[in-house]
């Protein structure tokens, strides 16, 4: 009888032992979740933008055409040698989204489809009732790849001319975290992305369009408006509905 006693007893504390740890590890992985529910609402996905072909909106084309009627030709004439200057560019596009996530900062993840191949370009944010030319803020740049796909984080790595404005830095295999584009001071306000091409990065063979063929040479692309003062021709892509 002693020994069932014993046995009993043992038997019991272990029990006790295994449900204490069951509840133990239970409120453990609850806290977890928690903490990850937590971590992962501040990174939550805060706006998603439809990316459009700008020629296929109402931007600037007929009978419309206001931002072609006002902004262009009233109080942001274009530098463009040609009689037609027009507000939107011609570059291809299936489909695109920019989504932006929330976390310590702001950023900005991209999603191209069949735009112009091995192309750079950059990108711009206007507020609502800004002037185009003057008040546009650069955000960053992203490159697509041999299908003209891209699918990174948009990423900021100086302007042309710049020791880091190189394809090491932009292209999202071989940029580093650091150079992801901050739009937190961007957040409050309302307005559109506008994209402008800067040419192909990749001209086929290896050899690259930079300084040096490399990865790492800066940019040879010029910058929209070849570089004049800011203008207002030839936006790609527009954040809208199509």
């Amino acid at each position: 009888f002693d020994y069932v006693h014993k046995k009993s007893k043992l038997d019991l504390l272990s029990s006790s032992i295994i449900t204490m740890t069951v509840k133990e590890i239970y409120t453990i992985l609850l806290i977890f979740t928690i903490l990850i529910h937590d971590v992962s609402s501040q990174r939550r996905t805060k706006n998603k933008f439809q990316v459009v072909r700008c020629s296929d909106t109402d931007a600037g084309t007929a009978p419309y055409n206001s931002l072609q009627t006002y902004w262009h030709n009233t109080q942001c004439p274009g530098t463009w040698p040609n009689s037609d200057q027009k507000v939107c560019g011609g570059d291809t596009l299936d489909k695109g989204t920019f989504t932006v996530l929330g976390f310590s900062r702001e950023i900005m993840k991209v999603n191209i489809k069949g735009a112009n191949a091995f192309n750079l370009y950059s990108v711009y944010f206007l507020p609502f009732g800004g002037n185009p030319c003057s008040e546009k803020v650069f955000v960053g740049e992203f490159t697509t790849d041999s299908n003209g796909d891209s699918t990174g984080k948009l990423r900021d790595c100086g302007a042309k001319g710049d020791t880091t404005n190189t394809p090491s830095c932009v292209n999202r295999v071989l940029g580093g975290r650091s150079t992801m584009a901050d739009i937190s001071s961007l957040a409050v306000n309302g307005g559109t992305f506008l994209v402008y091409s800067r040419g192909p990065w990749d001209t086929s063979g290896g050899v690259l369009n930079t300084s040096d063929g490399t990865v790492n040479g800066i940019f040879n692309n010029p910058e929209p408006w070849e570089g004049v003062t800011e203008q207002f021709d030839r936006i790609q892509f527009v954040t809208g509905l199509s």
